[in-house]
Order: C-alpha cells, then sequence, then structure tokens
C-alpha cells in the first residue's frame, strides 16, 4: 500500500444528471460532478476550447517593444540567434521561434542551446563570447533569461541587444534584465491575464504579435502553424490545462493525430503510438522523456533538429538517435538513484534531502531528485559537484513547500538559481552545501509544521463496473482531455474486487493483474510496483485505486486499469476528501 489516507471526493447524483441532459458524456459527468463542476454553465465553460479564450499578446508588457525590435532587426538583415534551454519546453520554444523568424524572412537566423553539463541553465559569457564570434547582433532567449540581468548587461557590453522571453519566477522587480523588452507574464507589473503559459506558450505569444505585424496572420492560422510545439513544451512542463491553455493544447493534440510534423511523427512512430492515443499522458510519459534525454545527454540539438526536420527520413535519423540517448539515460539514472538510496538506508530524512557526489550525471539530477522526493516525502535536491569547486543540480519539491521561495531566502549561498515552486535549478559553491542543507531545514521546518503524510484523492467509487467501466465510457473521458494542473486525471476506486492473477513483468520492476469485480475481469497494470510489495494475494479481496485507460495490442481495443494503489479490503476506510 502506497498511500495511507485513501479519500474520496464523491458527487450528488442529481448533479450528475444535470451534467448528463447537458450533453456530458456519462464518466466524464461523473468527475466534473465530483470536481464541482455541477451546472451545464460551469461544465461548458470548463470545457469549452473556443479561440476566443485566448488573449491578445499585445495584452502582455512589453509585447509591443519586442515586435518593434525585432522587425527593425529583420529588416536590417540583423543575424539573430535564438536562445533556448535544453528541455522539452525549451526546444520547442527554441524551434517554434526559429521557424518564425524564417517565415518573416529572417534568413540567417541561428539557433543556440547551451550544454546541461558544461554551461548549465540559461544565458553565460561563454556561450555570449561565441555567437558575438559568430556575427550574431541580436539574441531572442525563450524559457530563460529572466534571471540573467548580468549575463544581459555583458551581453551588450559586446555590442548585441536582446530580448528576453521567459516564464519562471523573477526573484524581485528590481531585477528584470534591462534590455530591448522582457516578455513574461509572471512579472509583477504585467497584466496579462494567462500566468501559467509555459515557455513555449510566451514564445507562441510573440511570434502570434510578429507574424500578425509582419504578414497579417490571424490567431487561427498562427496557432495552426505552431500548436502542437505548444502542446508538447506546455504538457512536458507540468503548466496549467485550462483557459488558455487548454486551447493552445487541444488544438496542439488534434494537429498531432492529424497532421504531425515529419520529425514528430518519426518520433511517434518509433514509440509504437497511433494517432488516437495521443493524449496529454503519451505526451507527458512516452514522447516527453525521449527529447528530454537529449539535453540530459549532453546533445540537445538532436532534439531541436528532429523539431525541425524537412521529410520523414531525416526525422527517422534524429528519432533513433532520441532512442538511444533515453536508454544510456535510463541505466544512469538507475544507478544514481540506487545510490541515492543506499546512502539514506542507515538515517533516513526528516526533512529536504540535499545530496552531491562528483561521480553523478548532471543530466539525470532533475528525475533522481523527483523520485526521491516522492519516496521519503522531502523536497530534494540533488547536485553534481565539478572539479572547480562549483556543485550544479537540480531541485523539486514535495507537498507544500515552495522550493523557488526556498531558495530565493537562500540566495546569498548560491551562484545562481531559477526556476518554479515545485521545480528549480541551482548553482552553488560545493563548501557552501552545508549551510545549504542547514539553512533549507530551517525555513522547511518553519513553514511546514507537520511533514504530509501519502495521500490519494479520488474522484468516485465505482459501485457498477461491469456497466461504467466499458470501452465505450472510457473513451468519452477524453472529451474532458487535457489532463494535467487543474484538471488532473480522473482517478476512481474499486471495493473489494478480487484478485485472480498477480504477475511481474519488465524484469520484476512492474506488475500485470486480472482483477474480478462486478462480475467482470478486469486487466490491470502497476507500474513501479513488483508483485511481492502489493500485499495482496491471488484469491484474496482488496480495494484498488486506477486511472481507466484503453489497451489498444494489435488492432483490439480492450479496459486496463492503471493501478495507482492496492490494499487489502477491510484494512482501511474511505475518508471524506
Amino acid at each position: 500500500m502506497r498511500f495511507k489516507h485513501w479519500k474520496i471526493r464523491g458527487f450528488n447524483r442529481s448533479d450528475a444528471i444535470e451534467l448528463l441532459d447537458a450533453g456530458i458524456a456519462n464518466i466524464p459527468a461523473c468527475i466534473l460532478a465530483s470536481r464541482g463542476i455541477t451546472d451545464k454553465e460551469q461544465a461548458l465553460n470548463f470545457t469549452s476550447d473556443d479561440l476566443k479564450r485566448c488573449h491578445s499578446p499585445f495584452a502582455m508588457r512589453d509585447m509591443d517593444k519586442a515586435v518593434a525590435a525585432i522587425l527593425s532587426a529583420v529588416k536590417d538583415g540583423e543575424k539573430i540567434a535564438v536562445y533556448g534551454d535544453y528541455d522539452v519546453d525549451g526546444i520547442t520554444a527554441t524551434a517554434l521561434m526559429y521557424e518564425a523568424l524564417c517565415e518573416m524572412g529572417a534568413d540567417n537566423a541561428v539557433i543556440y542551446i547551451p550544454s546541461r553539463e558544461d554551461e548549465g541553465y540559461g544565458l553565460n559569457k561563454q556561450a555570449i563570447d561565441w555567437l558575438a564570434g559568430q556575427g550574431v547582433a541580436f539574441v531572442i532567449t525563450v524559457d530563460c533569461g529572466i534571471t540573467g540581468a548580468a549575463e544581459i548587461a555583458y551581453l551588450y557590453e559586446k555590442g548585441m541587444r536582446a530580448v528576453v522571453t521567459d516564464h519562471h519566477n523573477l526573484p524581485a522587480l528590481e531585477l528584470v534584465p534591462v534590455c530591448e523588452a522582457v516578455i513574461n507574464p509572471k512579472r509583477p507589473d504585467c497584466e496579462y491575464p494567462n500566468k501559467d503559459l509555459a515557455g513555449v506558450g510566451v514564445a507562441f505569444k510573440l511570434a502570434q504579435a510578429l507574424l500578425a505585424s509582419k504578414a497579417g496572420m490571424p490567431v487561427r492560422s498562427v496557432l495552426d502553424r505552431f500548436a502542437d510545439l505548444v502542446a508538447m513544451g506546455t504538457i512536458a512542463d507540468v503548466m496549467s490545462v485550462i483557459g488558455e491553455n487548454r486551447v493552445l493544447i487541444r488544438r496542439g493534440l488534434q494537429k498531432l493525430r492529424e497532421e504531425p510534423r515529419p520529425g514528430i511523427a518519426a518520433l511517434i512512430a518509433a514509440c509504437n503510438l497511433a494517432p488516437d492515443m495521443l493524449n496529454t499522458a503519451a505526451i507527458g510519459f512516452t514522447l516527453a522523456p525521449r527529447i528530454n534525454a537529449a539535453g540530459r545527454m549532453g546533445q540537445p540539438m538532436v532534439a531541436a533538429r528532429l523539431m525541425l526536420a524537412k521529410n520523414l527520413s531525416e526525422g527517422e535519423e534524429f528519432a533513433g538517435a532520441l532512442i538511444q540517448l533515453n536508454n544510456q539515460r535510463r541505466e544512469i539514472e538507475q544507478v544514481v538513484f540506487d545510490e541515492v538510496v543506499r546512502g539514506l538506508e542507515d538515517k533516513p530524512p526528516r526533512g529536504p534531502v540535499i545530496l552531491s557526489s562528483k561521480s553523478w550525471h548532471q543530466g539525470v539530477s532533475g528525475i533522481v531528485a523527483a523520485k526521491t522526493a516522492e519516496k521519503y516525502l522531502f523536497p530534494t535536491i540533488i547536485l553534481c559537484d565539478e572539479e572547480n569547486g562549483v556543485s550544479k543540480g537540480s531541485c523539486r519539491s514535495f507537498g507544500n513547500f515552495k522550493m523557488f521561495s526556498g531558495l530565493a531566502q537562500c540566495g546569498d549561498l548560491l551562484i545562481n538559481y531559477g526556476g518554479h515552486d515545485m521545480a528549480a535549478g541551482v548553482t552553488i559553491k560545493t563548501e557552501n552545501i552545508p549551510l545549504l542543507r542547514e539553512r533549507l531545514s530551517e525555513i522547511y521546518h518553519k513553514e511546514i509544521q507537520l511533514p504530509p503524510e501519502p495521500t490519494m484523492i479520488a474522484d468516485f467509487i465505482v459501485d457498477k463496473p461491469d456497466k461504467m467501466l466499458t470501452i465505450k465510457n472510457i473513451t468519452d473521458i477524453a472529451d474532458i482531455e487535457p489532463f494535467g494542473p487543474g484538471n488532473i486525471p480522473p482517478l476512481l476506486a474499486i471495493k473489494e474486487a478480487e484478485m485472480l492473477v498477480c504477475q511481474a513483468i519488465g524484469g520484476g520492476l512492474h506488475t500485470r493483474l486480472v482483477l474480478g469485480a462486478g462480475g467482470t475481469r478486469f486487466n490491470a497494470i502497476f507500474f513501479g510496483i513488483a508483485p511481492d510489495a502489493i500485499g495482496v494475494a491471488v484469491g484474496e479481496k482488496c480495494d484498488i485505486a486506477f486511472e481507466p485507460m484503453i489497451n489498444e495490442f494489435r488492432g483490439n481495443r480492450s479496459v486496463q486499469l492503471r493501478l495507482f494503489d492496492v490494499r487489502p479490503s477491510g484494512l482501511g476506510e474511505f475518508e471524506n476528501a
């Protein structure tokens, strides 16, 4: 049993019936009702993906200045560099901005994505020197730059100009970089309604403003051109999926299913995904990790070239390279995580985990930090020590602790940091790690009085699985996609299911199960849990929490339950959420 507390939201039958009468399908109506969306107007507003929900890019502070500066640079034939980041959000933003510049006639535009291991996140003087040496006169940052005031100042010293586009938190308003324009919806002085745009979303807004000003392209045309990139970056960066982001993601998913660009089509084929399988889960758990692998393994341009591939043959080359890099990443990640777990065996943490090693690969620090935080239920920082006395790594929060805010209170100990409340990157002198460990622990225990206990919240208990969990009903769940922050994937529960089959798969790392409920047998899979850790024997009754899914194999479709937890029936109560 992974979770100590099992909570159920539940719903009023009358609310679900009202949604059904409004045209919402069966299970989606129950899910929405369990989440407090109880009438037709609320439901239609929540699920709407009307383009009217997209805001004008010129509602963003400095957008007019950015457009004027970039149009001038393009008109004068200046060499423009798009400076991005090495994760999916940064790479999709880089490809989008590069294509937009080419569409505007900037034939000499170039791309620069720093090496995670050698340069780290964001702008750096080494890269700026190289760009200056290549004759670059104008730099547009995407998904980075908001914390790079000193580097932007150095860029201007080298005779270049810049526009910063970013979506990360700003430490303080007075630290906004001084340049032609700084576009970031999280600026305290920016009134743009959607504060949850991904980096690629901000880049899209700039591209929308540029192409509208340069070529008079309407919103729909620009979105049709780039929706796939915007959706992938937004999903991979775990941004909110409601409001404007819902429109961007749904349009992007449609484009990915119907007309994927050559490189993405090649990657989709390499991952054995059918068009109707392309949803937020497929991007988040299948495509994104492979794209991210390029940056993690120090070859981010492989992913960028995949996005920009001109034909399927070229796309297949880069897709194959990403698959190989991802396999390497998995092996390294497992080695590092095993070392972390062994190091904590004798002394389990009682607060934030901050660990470092010279032997760890920086490219997997974020994944290992996330897995460590989930295992030990505390915020985690995984650092890689370099020979020059500097350590770089990734931070992942847990529970309600705000990681970015915590780092900001330790700013005097850090060389650099940036990110969000739940995830961040950090650079620190190795000698300051013990001080950071002590300071962050004090901040954590002051903010979090009681460490969070593992708690699972399900939407409702399925009383009639044979009638509710049908292929049609589960297929209908796509109506309330996309899923993510603000609209989490549905989590349902069944009481007193019978364990019929429990087998190890994936080298013993995962479990395949067959469960009996409501007179029907259901296939289920439990990722990351071996059979001996489930705690229920074949023939015994159990409670299960799961996400309902459709499994496709050799053209056959069937219901599959992706398990989140299993416990012996009667071991615990279902609490009210």
